[in-house]
C-alpha cells in the first residue's frame, strides 16, 4: 500500500489521459478493491470534453466513491488561474492532491507554493504535488510544505530519474513517485505522443531493438512484455503499477544488461517542450 493526504491507497492508479465514459466500468471496478487514485488532468481532453468533465459525471453517477477515492489533478502552466478551473470543472467534490502540469521557468517554485497554499486553506485542494520538477525543486517545495506526491516519468524507455537524484531524493523525503510512460504500442493511432521524438520512425528503428529484447526476455518467464515492464518500475520504488508478480535478483540484473547494451534514442518531447522538463 502507499500513503498519500495521510490513507493508504491502492498502488494501482488509473490514468485518466485518455478516458471515456467507456471506462467508467473498469474505473468502477477499481473501488471494489483499495481505494483508488485517480489522476485527473485539465489538459486531458478537449475544453468541450475532459477528464474532470468526465470525474464529475462518475462521482455523481456513483456517489458512494466519491469520498474513498484520492483524486489527483494535473493544472495547466499558470496555476493561479487552472487551480480554480479544475475546481470549478468538478464541483461535486474537493482535489485531494494538484500538480502544476509543468512550472514557469520565470516564477520561482516558492512563489508557485505560496499561491496554492491559498488553495489548501480554503479547502480547494488538500496537498500539493509536483510535475516534472528536479531533485533541486523537491527539496525546495518540500522545505515550505508537505508534498503529496512527484509524478515523473519513469519507464525502460525513460530512466532519467534513477541517475539524476529525483528518485533518491523522494526516497529519503518519504514523497511517493507516481507515474510511468505507454508504451508505444499501445498507442492508438492518431495520438499525438507518436509525433514526439523518442517514437518517430528514425528512433524507433533504434528502441525497437530494445522492446525486442525485454519482450524475449518476458516470453522466456511465461509473461507479457506490459507485464515486466511493469514490475521492473515497481522494483525501482514507484507507483502507480499493476500486477502481481515479482522480478528477481537474477531478473534485475537481466534488465539492466539490457538496457546498458541498448540507449534510447530520441528526446521525449520536441523543441521548447523538452527544456520544460526537470525544472
Amino acid at each position: 500500500m502507499v500513503v498519500v493526504c495521510n490513507r493508504e491507497v491502492s498502488e494501482v492508479s488509473y490514468g485518466m489521459h485518455t478516458l471515456t465514459r467507456a471506462g467508467f466500468p473498469p474505473l468502477n471496478s477499481k473501488f471494489s478493491a483499495d481505494p483508488p487514485t485517480p489522476q485527473a488532468g485539465l489538459h486531458y481532453g478537449t475544453e468541450e470534453y475532459n477528464s474532470l468533465q468526465l470525474v464529475k459525471e462518475y462521482f455523481t453517477r456513483y456517489a458512494e466513491h466519491a469520498n474513498r477515492a484520492v483524486l489527483s489533478v494535473e493544472g495547466g502552466y499558470n496555476p493561479r488561474t487552472s487551480t480554480s478551473d479544475c475546481s470549478g470543472e468538478i464541483s461535486a467534490r474537493h482535489i485531494n492532491v494538484f500538480e502544476p502540469a509543468r512550472l514557469d521557468p520565470n516564477v520561482p517554485i516558492e512563489d508557485i507554493i505560496d499561491h496554492l497554499a491559498i488553495f489548501v486553506e480554503l479547502d480547494y485542494i488538500e496537498e500539493i504535488g509536483l510535475t516534472e520538477v528536479s531533485a533541486t525543486t523537491i527539496r525546495k517545495a518540500h522545505r515550505m510544505c508537505s508534498i503529496a506526491a512527484v509524478k515523473i516519468k519513469l519507464s525502460l524507455f525513460c530512466t532519467d530519474v534513477l541517475t539524476n537524484g529525483i528518485m533518491n531524493t523522494c526516497k529519503e523525503l518519504g514523497i511517493p513517485l507516481t507515474d510511468a510512460i505507454e508504451p508505444r504500442q499501445q498507442l492508438q493511432e492518431g495520438d499525438w505522443r507518436l509525433n514526439l521524438p523518442r517514437f518517430d520512425a528514425s528512433a524507433w528503428g533504434a528502441n525497437s531493438r530494445l522492446a525486442e529484447a525485454i519482450k524475449s526476455m518476458a516470453e522466456r518467464k511465461g509473461w507479457v512484455t506490459r507485464q515486466l515492464a511493469l514490475v521492473w518500475v515497481k522494483k525501482m520504488g514507484a507507483f502507480p503499477i499493476p500486477g502481481s508478480r515479482r522480478p528477481s535478483d537474477e531478473d534485475m540484473a537481466e534488465i539492466a544488461s539490457v538496457l546498458g547494451n541498448q540507449k534510447v534514442m530520441g528526446e521525449r518531447f520536441c523543441g521548447k517542450n523538452e527544456l520544460l522538463l526537470n525544472m
